[in-house]
């Protein structure tokens, strides 16, 4: 195995799936959908085109589906603009953790590649960090696996030789799919059966990972 360790963004390294989950609760309660929470629920992890064909699945109405995304980006991204990014419990100590041991550093996410750039600069996260692929980069976006399987054509890895790290169940679908040996830290949703016989491990925080490399 190398030391090669791909992590996704949102409710990972950033406490962001909480903030998405209620600026999506928000929108949805305004466009008046009825059962709010349970689909506010169900949308955590999705990509935007995903996210909307699910509330059009709902409805029957894509307008609507559009018009409440576009609704959730303005609350999400209005609220980020106003207050400090984020951070997970252990993000810091695990990255620097990992750059100073001689870890390759990369990451994979559902969001697009300028948003991964403006949170990693954000944070002071970038000189961890070797190169990072967006959604915007790739033509089929997570469950399906190609934002890994590109990320480890750019490091010149095979999937197999090294490690993903996920927290949602669309995200580890992903990386499992891939051939990367994934690592799931749930967030705001726990693993589904197929996520937890395919896992190479299953840790509670960021931090019990740091524990298991020093180990």
């Amino acid at each position: 195995m190398e030391k090669v360790i791909i992590f996704d963004m949102d409710g990972l390294l950033f406490d962001t799936e909480k903030l998405m989950y209620q600026a999506q609760l928000k929108a949805l309660k305004k466009m008046k959908y009825d059962n709010a929470e349970n689909i506010a629920y169900n949308l955590i992890g999705l990509n935007g085109i995903d996210k909307i064909n699910y509330l059009e699945k709902v409805t029957g109405d894509r307008k609507r589906a559009e018009k409440e995304y576009k609704l959730f980006g303005f609350y999400y991204f209005t609220y980020l603009s106003f207050h400090r990014l984020p951070k997970k419990k252990g993000a810091k100590e695990l990255l620097e953790y990992l750059y100073k041991n001689g870890y390759t550093i990369a990451v994979a996410s559902a969001l697009k590649s300028n948003y991964i750039k403006l949170f990693l600069f954000r944070s002071g996260f970038c000189k961890y960090i070797s190169q990072y692929i967006g959604a915007d980069q790739v033509s089929a976006r997570k469950p399906d696996p190609e934002v890994y399987i590109a990320t480890c054509k750019n490091l010149n890895i095979e999937p197999n030789r090294c490690f993903a790290v996920e927290d949602s169940i669309v995200g580890a679908r992903a990386s499992i799919d891939a051939g990367v040996n994934t690592i799931i830290i749930p967030d705001m949703q726990q693993p589904d059966e197929y996520n937890k016989q395919k896992a190479y491990k299953i840790f509670n925080s960021l931090l019990e990972l740091l524990d298991y490399l020093k180990e």
